[in-house]
């Protein structure tokens, strides 16, 4: 079975929020910027500014920093991959894309190359936003819309990952 898409900038983007939002190192250092940066500032300015108003509008200012800091850091780090992915360089990496199922592996077709993976490479699988993120070898992540598929694609992608691939979606 042949499946075949145009992969976007777009595309990359929703594979990045997702990964920003899950990635256990990502989440990691959001909390310490989030939590800690505050609890240590407050900690080291306390001496200095515990008999004044200062200290309360530090905290109250620490206080939002916790709330609305997450949500800044991810929109500017969508951001900054918007802005990077944009380049010429890197728009080479978008573009028609063919993936063809057999049973010892699948065939991904550029614009500029032909890769041939096997099943066993294939380390997770994830489904989100009407996406599959299939990770290979964790050094590198095809992104299939399977929203822009046509349903034999989708049945015949689905069918395959179930036969072949020894991990859970």
């Amino acid at each position: 079975m042949t499946i075949r898409w145009n992969e976007t900038v777009d595309d990359a983007l929703v594979f990045y929020k997702f990964y920003i939002e899950t990635d256990t190192k990502v989440k990691r250092n959001m909390r310490v910027l989030q939590f800690f940066v505050p609890v240590i500032s407050l900690i080291i300015l306390i001496p200095i500014i515990e008999d004044s108003n200062l200290g309360v509008g530090l905290m109250l200012f620490f206080l939002v920093w916790m709330g609305v800091f997450p949500l800044l850091r991810r929109r500017q780090l969508l951001y900054k991959a918007r802005k990077e992915y944009m380049k010429p360089k890197n728009l080479r990496y978008f573009g028609e894309r063919e993936l063809i199922l057999s049973e010892k592996g699948f065939l991904l077709k550029t614009e500029f190359c032909e890769t041939l993976y096997k099943w066993k490479t294939v380390t997770t699988v994830k489904r989100v936003e009407g996406y599959c993120f299939i990770d290979i070898e964790e050094q590198e992540t095809l992104i299939i819309p399977e929203y822009r598929l046509v349903e034999e694609e989708t049945t015949a992608l689905s069918l395959a990952l179930e036969k072949y691939v020894q991990i859970g979606s």
